[in-house]
């Protein structure tokens, strides 16, 4: 609910079947961008664990070892920009896992700005990133830079369900991610 961006919707249900089809088989192509806190340490890499529900809070996913409900994840990451104490990055999901980019950026130290399930914080505000109410903070509308989970599904790649043919979509960041991202090219920028 809290993520932007493309999402995929059937018509009816030869459609559902044959998209669904694409998915299980993991034909279709997704790629989402995050920003995320701290500094990535790796350019690229690749995060592949297992996931279960988590044994006391049912609605939050962990990773765990195999075995029982445990499902395989993997998720290809790219950092696109380092800031002194954030990352924003290129998330590739091979595996469509409930949560899944969430709980493997959490996994590995970097949880997803105001994700308010996996990293702790509701919000990005200004005072995060060093910038009291002053002259510079205080053009801003409000110190709250996003109130939602910095994550976006930005491109979508599948073949039609009918004519077989490629087909890609993306979609622009929203302007919160677009004015966080501003406010860490203006204030967090490395020296």
């Amino acid at each position: 609910r809290n993520t932007s961006g493309i999402m995929v919707v059937a018509k009816d249900n030869q459609v559902h079947a044959k998209l669904s089809a694409q998915f299980e088989k993991r034909d279709v192509q997704k790629e989402y961008r995050a920003i995320v806190w701290g500094r990535m340490e790796f350019d690229t890499d690749y995060i592949d664990t297992f996931m279960c529900v988590h044994p006391r809070a049912r609605e939050k996913m962990i990773v765990c070892d195999e075995g029982g409900n445990a499902r395989n994840a993997f998720t290809y990451y790219e950092v696109i920009e380092r800031y002194q104490a954030f990352t924003y990055v290129r998330l590739k999901p091979r595996t469509g896992r409930t949560h899944q980019l969430r709980v493997h950026m959490q996994h590995v130290g970097h949880s997803i700005v105001a994700d308010r399930v996996y990293g702790g914080h509701k919000s990005l505000k200004m005072k995060s990133l060093g910038i009291q109410a002053e002259a510079d903070a205080a053009e801003l509308e409000s110190d709250v830079l996003i109130e939602r989970q910095a994550l976006h599904a930005y491109c979508l790649e599948f073949f039609h369900p009918q004519s077989g043919k490629p087909m890609k979509f993306e979609a622009p960041l929203p302007e919160d991610m677009q004015n966080t991202l501003a406010a860490l090219d203006q204030y967090q920028k490395e020296v």
